[in-house]
């Protein structure tokens, strides 16, 4: 039951066990006080659609007051319903095609299922009077899901860059000059010749031959008859 609303019972109840039927008094009378008033237009319109729900048919329609009927499978109820802005009442007036019999104190009972109609009815009459907050809910939260939905659509798409390419950073490897053995006696040799002395050059450095023979000794590589003479300009 929403916290709104508490119910009143004010039911004259005698149940009896016969024949498997239980049974109610004809005086059976609903009422339901609303915690929160509402205008008497709000109460009305919430009745009437609790009626149609049940598809109980208005009789009569009168300021403060309505006859509901509904017939079903042979049977048929007349509930009398009243209301103001803080309450309403359903009261039984007629019943068709129900069994009935006299209670031990002479009052007339009826098929407790009625009882059971009148509690159904004022139920949905309820929940109807709780509808337009929930529908007024609804639309509240619809619009702020709209202008929300506006907002994000408005908002300028930022495109993220692409992913930047990795930075090679190279490092020039120079490989190291491979290594030369040492030339004792190297194999590239000069020859400056004057009128007066030949020179031979063997790895950089000069050597000076008094004569031919000594010079060729020296381009094959054997300048022990010529001396030395620095290095090869």
């Amino acid at each position: 039951m929403p916290a709104s609303y508490r119910r009143i019972f004010a039911f004259v109840v005698v149940s009896l066990a016969a024949c498997g039927t239980s049974f109610t008094s004809v005086r059976t009378t609903q009422r339901t006080l609303v915690a929160t008033p509402v205008q008497l237009t709000e109460m009305r319109a919430a009745i009437v659609r609790a009626m149609a729900m049940r598809r109980y048919a208005p009789e009569q329609d009168e300021p403060g007051q309505i006859v509901a009927k509904l017939e079903r499978r042979g049977t048929r109820v007349r509930f009398l319903i009243r209301y103001t802005p803080t309450e309403y009442s359903i009261q039984l007036v007629e019943t068709t095609g129900f069994e009935t019999k006299r209670g031990p104190d002479g009052d007339v009972l009826v098929d407790a299922r009625v009882a059971g109609w009148m509690r159904r009815l004022a139920r949905d009459v309820e929940n109807e009077l709780g509808r337009p907050a929930r529908e007024a809910a609804a639309e509240q939260d619809r619009q702020r899901q709209h202008v929300i939905a506006v907002a994000q659509a408005s908002r300028p798409v930022v495109v993220a860059p692409p992913p930047a390419a990795p930075i090679s950073i190279g490092i020039d490897v120079v490989a190291p000059a491979p290594t030369v053995a040492p030339v004792e006696i190297g194999s590239q040799h000069t020859m400056r010749q004057s009128s007066s002395s030949l020179t031979c050059c063997i790895n950089g450095s000069s050597y000076v031959c008094p004569n031919e023979q000594a010079f060729n000794a020296c381009v094959s590589l054997d300048p022990s008859q010529c001396s030395p003479g620095g290095s090869c300009g």
